[in-house]
């Protein structure tokens, strides 16, 4: 193989740089659609509604609620942020919550009743209200936000704290359709592939931080492919040899 990995990186990691050139279109430059939202709480909706879950629906959820309020769901052009004063902030979103319910969301607006687990979990619908709401309290109300929200901690803590969110899947997937480069959604589609590469299971932080040095390694010779953009990869590939994504 192609010295692609750095001194510092160690046997598994090779491994999955191996895999990734093995399965994955690394000379692939483009995301699909749902990494270029027009507004931050459309990033909410998504990162909820997207675990354990086909995307189609998803979709769908994204889709109603944008036609019900009239908001562009996807910014263009697409290689720049709009401006704040064009994106819904998130405390508008909230005030929609607070003039109706979870409940009314779920089934009025989103059409989706899904819950967080099937066992004790809580509608989508309030976890995205919930959710929505710790942004609000700390003041992240548009994508430009992100860079300086990523570092709060209390944030962080606040959204895990949230039932059915305690594993950081979907804080970490939100980060990642927000903009951040460095992200890595350690789904089960991350934990799968990961797995197949080094022989046998990883834990989440461990299957994140493989992702992220194989990105690094790799990107010496694909300078487009970051870790965001090879989980992306990796959850295509995978989810197209399953019945449903997570």
């Amino acid at each position: 193989m192609n010295d692609t990995t750095s001194a510092g990186h160690d046997t598994e990691t090779i491994a999955v740089v191996e895999l990734a050139r093995a399965t994955l279109d690394l000379s692939r430059t483009t995301f699909p659609e749902e990494y270029y939202y027009h507004s931050l709480p459309l990033c909410v909706v998504d990162a909820i509604f997207s675990i354990n879950a086909r995307y189609r629906a998803v979709q769908n959820v994204i889709a109603r609620y944008c036609s019900y309020f009239g908001l562009p769901r996807l910014r263009q052009p697409r290689d720049r942020l709009p401006p704040i004063e064009e994106q819904e902030s998130v405390s508008s979103f909230c005030g929609k919550y607070a003039e109706r319910s979870a409940e009314a969301f779920a089934v009025q607006i989103f059409q989706n009743r899904q819950r967080t687990s099937t066992r004790n979990g809580i509608l989508k619908a309030e976890a995205v209200w919930r959710f929505a709401e710790v942004l609000r309290t700390c003041r992240v109300e548009f994508l430009q936000d992100i860079p300086v929200a990523m570092a709060n901690t209390a944030l962080s803590a606040a959204v895990r704290a949230i039932p059915g969110q305690g594993s950081g899947i979907s804080l970490d997937y939100f980060w990642m359709l927000a903009g951040a480069e460095d992200g890595v959604k350690p789904d089960r589609m991350i934990l799968r592939f990961v797995e197949r590469a080094i022989g046998h299971r990883a834990t989440p932080s461990e299957a994140q931080s493989l992702i992220s040095r194989a990105a690094e390694g790799l990107s010496q010779e694909y300078t487009h492919l970051t870790a965001r953009f090879l989980d992306y990869l990796v959850w295509q590939y995978e989810s197209s040899n399953r019945r449903i994504g997570a």
